[in-house]
Order: structure tokens, then sequence, then C-alpha cells
């Protein structure tokens, strides 16, 4: 009976008898709405589409940037393309450094092998800076990309916790 001192079976110490604890509330499954994810409030989306405003200007300042560094050296490409073909000047060798005298039949062609070596050396040295300043800017582009995603983290993480009261750095 509840409430009633009896003798301990093993110990003959005397134990209060309690009532058991009342059974646990059936449980009820809450509504289909308080399942579902809560609505992101206003603050969070803002954040979001800031960071995503300063992904596409850091794009758009690299891709300008890029564009505006690299168009001498392109443009350079383009004319020794049209000049000589890409696989030309790819297969070009040095020629022989004694030249003919010129006006003998050999001249023509050995000033053409010169030219031809000229402007694949030009030619590879405009790809290299090129091919420099896009790893660079690429580079560059990640980091920039990185740092945006990290801070927009911590202003998320601190928005939470003000948003649960535990920000110290919270306003009071």
């Amino acid at each position: 009976m509840p409430g009633s001192i009896v003798a301990c079976t093993s110990c003959s110490n005397p134990i209060v008898v309690r009532e058991p604890p009342p059974p646990p509330p059936p449980r009820r499954d809450p509504p289909r709405a308080a399942r579902e994810a809560p609505p992101r409030d206003g603050a969070s989306t803002q954040l979001w589409g800031t960071a995503a405003l300063v992904i596409v200007i850091v794009a758009a300042a690299h891709a300008g940037l890029y564009l505006l560094l690299t168009s001498d050296a392109r443009s350079g490409m383009r004319t020794l393309e049209a000049r000589h073909g890409v696989t030309d000047m790819r297969r070009a060798k040095q020629p022989d450094s004694e030249a003919p005298k010129p006006g003998t039949p050999a001249y023509a062609p050995w000033r053409r092998a010169v030219e031809l070596y000229d402007d694949a050396h030009a030619y590879s040295n405009h790809r290299r800076h090129v091919s420099l300043l896009h790893g660079g800017f690429l580079a560059s582009f990640l980091v920039q990309v990185a740092i945006t995603a990290w801070i927009l983290m911590r202003l998320l993480g601190k928005q939470k916790r003000r948003a649960a009261g535990r920000d110290r750095d919270a306003d009071v």
C-alpha cells in the first residue's frame, strides 16, 4: 500500500512504499506543419542573398580584370595564328645558326624558318602569360569565395546564437 512503511526483504531496514510514478501521457504526433522545416527568417535569407551578390560581383571583377590584362596577349596570339596556323608554330624548330648569303636561293626559306621560329616563341610567351593570369585569377577568386563563405557561416552562427539568447556579443 502506498505511504506505508515495510521492512526490506534483504536487510530488514524500514522502507517507505511510494506510489508508482504516473504513466507518461500518450505520445501524439505533432501536426504535419510542425514536422516540416520551419520557414526561414528574413535575416537568414538576406544574408544568403548578400553572399550570392558578393560572389557575383567578385566573379565579374575577376573576369573583367583577366580580360583586360590578357587582351594584348590574346590579340597577339590571334594574329600569329592567322599568319602561320597553330600547328606550324607548334612544329617550328630553330633554324641553322649560319645564315645563307642574302640573294641566294637558300636564303628565302631560311628567313621564313627564322620568322616562324620567332613567331612561335612569341606565341608561346603569349600563351604562358594568358595561362599564368588565368590560374592566378582562378585561385584568387576561389580564395575570395572561401572567405565570403566563412564570413557567411560565422554570421549565420551568430544569428542562431542570438536567436537562442546565448550570444556573448549580443547587444544588451
